[in-house]
């Protein structure tokens, strides 16, 4: 048996598989493809340099919404690769894809050229950089009417962005000579994309696979180095805040803009992702049942990312791109059931093994690891500190650095801006893991949900928890009437304490039996950070001498001092104080400096 040539003949060009006869040399078209792309790049160019700062919500989600549907139709472009018999009208579908995905056929270049197919290949790597002249003109032009317009600064954001959307057609490109099928008989194999080449035979095919080598290296390798090494460097050029960093972030603007700020590397998540798939058809040649289930695979496991991170701007950007990956893997789905996959029961046996194992692994992993913390339990906290953020949170952190710093052995301190990861957790560590319950009480405490359901939980434990108190002089307590109707007193709209077990019976108790505990309070004959030494020792020591009562040291009267000012009788900005101070301690005493907080001294001295 010999192989027929897959090439059309002469005044003939393939489309959907067939030899069309070229009709009447037509020019228009061409022309109108290629100023149509000039302008889509004039205003792609003006429109992803925009100051971020202006961009309304409906425009933030409008450019995300083409982002993923450019990147979902390129997605379908993978699916052509594949060894799988699509049905109608997806594979009607999957045929004009392909001419947005850089594919040349249909355009009938062959009526205007002679057929060749490495001239064809080459100019399809071409493409992409074809885009950067326009960019650079549509910058000139901007420079012109806009004169603070940094060229270069402007033109990494725009050829970025083009090439982070069409990163899926880019590679595709360059990797199609070794994307093959094989004959009937194992009588060689030709590319997918242009049967007519024989794969690893000729002289066409060498010269493709050395043009693909090339075009990977200039356009696809380069840009997925620079947007890892972008997205590495991203949190310390960002603290460094900077000229520097400023011209950074508008450089790559088109790798973080559209993420939330801490989903930043979402972008490089996205990417591997995509070179994942595209690789799918090159390492599992011809076999449909891999090449479905793993592919199915990376698509499944990055909407399970997706929907965890949420990491678009916009939160129904993140619906949208969840919803699209569905569609894309029921179509993978109905692909299967189109597809005779009956001479792959090895395989479909070797899957169903594989994902049975790993269906009794990760049962027995996580049974074992709930027995484990169930017999072991968690780390214990030695203390909790119930605060409201709004009026205390530099006290709460104070306490607890001078409660550790103070404490003869270590204690473990909780505060949730620390320690907490997910704030439905909140109660569970309350009830499970924390020994003593230290409730400071300022003027909306008890009004806090979370702060009313700390206590409650703590109340509801018993005497495996202690709760201590600490008030100060803003805090009132709940009348009678307010304890009687707790709907007026507490402010639900964070949260619904009933969602968690806790009516609001248990929470009158247990605030009731809160107002009869004895308590502590920042001593009023003790100034600055005087107040709190003086409260954290009573409370690890259970009692102190007393303090002085005002500060009767003189204010040092040197050179070389560093004056820490602050708003006087002030808890808040005093705590604010004393953090700084342990902050920057050790590095003052570097310079044989003395640190002079004024909030510890009389305002006459």
């Amino acid at each position: 048996l010999s192989i027929a040539c897959g090439a059309c003949e002469a005044e003939s060009y393939e489309f959907a598989g067939k030899c069309r006869q070229c009709s009447e040399r037509i020019w228009t078209p061409y022309i109108f493809a290629g100023f149509t792309g000039m302008v889509v790049i004039f205003a792609m160019t003006r429109t992803v340099n925009n100051d971020a700062v202006f961009l309304s919500n409906k425009v933030t989600f409008m450019s995300i919404v083409v982002i993923l549907g450019l990147t979902n139709i390129q997605t379908l472009s993978i699916l052509n690769n594949l060894s799988v018999d699509w049905f109608e009208p997806l594979q009607e579908f999957l045929l004009w894809v392909n001419l947005i995905c850089l594919d040349l056929k249909g355009l009938r270049l062959e009526c205007y050229f002679h057929h060749s197919p490495v001239r064809l290949f080459t100019l399809r790597q071409c493409l992409a950089p074809l885009a950067i002249p326009p960019c650079i003109l549509a910058l000139l032009v901007k420079k012109a009417y806009k004169k603070d317009t940094v060229i270069w600064i402007e033109l990494i954001n725009t050829v970025g962005t083009i090439f982070n959307i069409f990163f899926i057609s880019i590679v595709i490109a360059g990797i199609a000579p070794i994307i093959c099928y094989s004959h009937p008989n194992n009588n060689g194999s030709s590319m997918t994309a242009d049967p007519a080449v024989l794969c690893f035979e000729g002289d066409d095919h060498s010269s493709m696979l050395i043009v693909g080598l090339i075009a990977l290296i200039l356009v696809p390798i380069p840009f997925t180095v620079a947007a890892v090494c972008g997205t590495i460097a991203y949190p310390a050029i960002l603290a460094r805040a900077n000229p520097r960093s400023s011209i950074f972030l508008r450089a790559f603007r088109f790798l973080f803009c559209k993420y939330t700020p801490q989903r930043y590397y979402f972008g490089i998540i996205t990417l591997f992702r995509n070179l994942l798939a595209i690789l799918v058809p090159v390492v599992f040649r011809e076999y449909a049942t891999y090449q479905l289930a793993f592919l199915s695979t990376i698509l499944l496991a990055f909407l399970l990312v997706q929907q965890r991170m949420n990491p678009w701007r916009s939160p129904l950007a993140n619906l949208t791109d969840g919803v699209l990956c569905v569609v894309m893997l029921q179509l993978l789905f109905l692909g299967a059931m189109n597809t005779d996959l009956s001479s792959s029961g090895d395989a479909i046996s070797t899957l169903g093994f594989i994902n049975v194992a790993i269906l009794i692994l990760v049962g027995v992993g996580f049974t074992g690891i709930g027995l484990t913390s169930r017999i072991w339990g968690a780390p214990m906290f030695h203390m909790f500190v119930c605060h409201h953020k709004a009026d205390a949170a530099a006290q709460a952190r104070f306490l607890k650095i001078l409660i550790q710093t103070k404490a003869r052995t270590k204690l473990n301190v909780f505060i949730d801006s620390d320690d907490l990861t997910e704030l439905d957790g909140l109660f569970e560590i309350v009830r499970t893991r924390v020994r003593t319950l230290l409730v400071y009480l300022t003027r909306q405490t008890l009004s806090r949900p979370w702060c009313a359901g700390e206590v409650t939980m703590a109340s509801r434990v018993g005497s495996e928890t202690q709760i201590k108190v600490i008030r100060t002089p803003s805090f009132v307590p709940p009348t009678d009437a307010e304890l009687s109707d707790l709907s007026t007193y507490l402010d639900m709209s964070s949260c619904n304490l009933t969602e968690y077990g806790l009516s609001l019976t248990d929470v009158a108790s247990a605030f009731t039996s809160l107002m009869e505990l004895s308590f502590l309070e920042l001593p009023s004959g003790v100034i600055g950070r005087g107040r709190f030494h003086a409260v954290v020792a009573k409370l690890l020591a259970g009692d102190l001498d007393e303090q002085r009562e005002r500060s009767t040291a003189p204010m040092p009267n040197e050179h070389g001092c560093v004056v820490l000012s602050s708003e006087p009788y002030n808890d808040e900005a005093t705590a604010a104080v004393g953090i700084l101070v342990t902050k920057i301690q050790s590095d003052v005493m570097s310079l044989h400096a003395e640190i002079v907080c004024l909030t510890d001294y009389e305002q006459d001295t």
